[in-house]
């Protein structure tokens, strides 16, 4: 009689707790579609507060106008613009001075602020704190800015949000862009100081001159083509894609997470962190490089058609392949996974392999060290055995280590330049030459 009254009151117990939550969401769920009703925005996927929202977007406000018509703006050497929702349209063309026309809003939601060189153009925000999107508001709001193709402006600095931006012919000193959540196209700039940081929309470079260049990409996709930097290039390549064809960079400093392509030439001292996913490069033949310095990460890596005068290459996880490179000085050190060099011609070679495996085709000059893997390392070399010594350094026998079919401490011709000190590892070894 205990056992059935226990379980009748455990019963009622459970029930009164689901009927209570059942009640909350139920209560719950109706406030959230009454408050939706009453106070959502056009075609919104978020519901604001009252006091956040100061007004909504009027379809009256499609016909408003605002241009630099009677303003003198002959003396304007920087410009700033913050279009928030607003399309950004900037372009060059055959006119005498620079001209803006912002239309879509009235003017109590537009900044026109001229001090002295320097105007700034930027759309107050309809809401006081939050996030929102441009078709909340159901806007058909743009910016559009002219300038002469003959200015060469000091400062051109832009923060674009919500919209997309289109940018071409921009001559200045200092270029900078801020990328929002849409896409973005700038071609056509010439300046000494170019900066780029992009969002998670896609990002469109073609034809920029610059000394200097600041690049930071996020998770979208930024495709560059034809990009110039004549005296320092930094790049910081987040998870997104970041794909670069046609470039001349110098000094190039590389941090790369995200998927990365590299299509172009390189000069002076070449510092490359890899990423996580997916990089290759090709060089393109270039010789005109100092310091070659490249760290990997867990991604896959594919480099290719350059040389140096010092290379230093610090290998992790990811599989590593390279091909056609020369350096009079060189430090490879890997890691775990497998790598391989071919047609490489090396110069004083450093080399500390790990656990993975390890191939080598080309040629070794001036005196190297090798510290082979302990799983298998492979050397094919492209010329004569008449041409090296190669001094092995342990007296243990051992069948997996063999150089030309031979299992020896020395082999070669004692008098060649090119010497090889091999130190033994339990792993397989095997060193042939051509002829």
């Amino acid at each position: 009689m205990r056992k059935k009254s226990l379980w009748l009151l455990i019963i009622v117990i459970v029930g009164i707790i689901s009927f209570r939550l059942f009640l909350g969401l139920f209560v719950g769920g109706f406030n959230f579609l009454a408050n939706r009703h009453n106070f959502r925005l056009n075609n919104s996927e978020r519901t604001y507060r009252k006091d956040e929202v100061k007004e909504y977007y009027k379809a009256e406000w499609a016909d408003e106008v605002i241009d630099s018509s009677g303003k003198d703006l002959s003396q304007i050497k920087s410009i700033e613009i913050d279009p928030e929702l607003a399309e950004l349209i900037v372009y060059s063309d055959d006119v005498e001075n620079i001209s803006y026309k912002i239309s879509g809003l009235p003017e109590k939601y537009v900044t026109v602020k001229i001090s002295g060189s320097t105007i700034k153009l930027a759309q107050k925000a309809f809401v006081e704190r939050g996030k929102y999107k441009r078709s909340w508001f159901n806007a058909n709001i743009s910016m559009e800015l002219i300038i002469p193709k003959n200015m060469e402006l000091e400062n051109f600095n832009a923060n674009t949000s919500r919209n997309s931006t289109k940018i071409k012919g921009i001559t200045c000193k200092d270029f900078a862009v801020n990328t929002g959540i849409s896409s973005t196209e700038i071609q056509d700039i010439k300046c000494k100081d170019f900066k780029l940081s992009t969002s998670t929309a896609k990002t469109i470079l073609k034809n920029i001159r610059c000394d200097f260049c600041e690049i930071d990409t996020s998770t979208g996709k930024t495709e560059i083509e034809d990009l110039i930097a004549k005296k320092n290039a930094d790049i910081d390549a987040s998870t997104g894609t970041l794909i670069i064809k046609k470039a001349q960079l110098k000094n190039p400093d590389l941090d790369l997470c995200g998927y990365f392509e590299y299509d172009g030439t390189v000069e002076g001292d070449v510092l490359i962190n890899g990423g996580i996913n997916k990089t290759y490069f090709d060089f393109n033949n270039s010789e005109k490089i100092n310091d070659f310095e490249f760290h990997a990460s867990t991604g896959r890596v594919t480099m290719e058609n350059f040389s140096c005068e010092d290379l230093e290459i610090e290998l992790s996880t990811g599989r590593s392949n390279f091909e056609n490179i020369k350096a009079n000085s060189t430090k490879i050190e890997t890691s775990t996974a497998k790598s391989e060099f071919r047609n490489c011609v090396f110069k004083d070679l450093d080399l500390d392999l790990s656990t993975a495996s390890f191939y080598f085709s080309g040629l070794l000059k001036g005196e190297c060290e090798i510290r082979p893997s302990t799983a298998k390392s492979i050397f094919e070399i492209k010329d004569s055995k008449e041409n090296y010594f190669v001094k092995v350094h342990d007296d243990d026998d051992s069948d997996d280590f063999v150089i030309e079919s031979d299992s020896q401490n020395s082999y070669g011709n004692k008098n060649a330049k090119n010497i090889i000190h091999v130190y033994k590892t339990s792993g397989k070894f095997r060193m042939s030459f051509d002829y």
